[in-house]
């Protein structure tokens, strides 16, 4: 797996970061996602950079808990036999 840097803009900042090519789109992915949630966070009221990718970071971890306990509650149930 050969390394490339590549660059990314995050709350309005270039940021450098390393992946494969294999990772590239899905980091591009992320990173897109984080910066929308960070934009949203700025426009709800929060001043700083920081605060305010806490509150993208929280956001994003709290859906990603809602969709794995939904994942587990699907494979758990029994479907209706009729």
């Amino acid at each position: 797996m050969s390394q490339q840097r590549i660059e990314v803009t995050l709350a309005g900042q270039k940021i450098t970061l390393a992946t494969s090519t294999e990772h590239e789109p899905l980091l591009r992915a992320a990173c897109v996602l984080v910066d929308e949630q960070i934009k949203l966070a700025i426009g709800g009221g929060n001043r700083s950079i920081e605060r305010a990718s806490m509150m993208a970071a929280l956001k994003i971890a709290g859906d990603l808990i809602k969709l794995q306990n939904s994942e587990s509650h699907n494979r758990t149930r029994v479907p209706l036999q009729m």
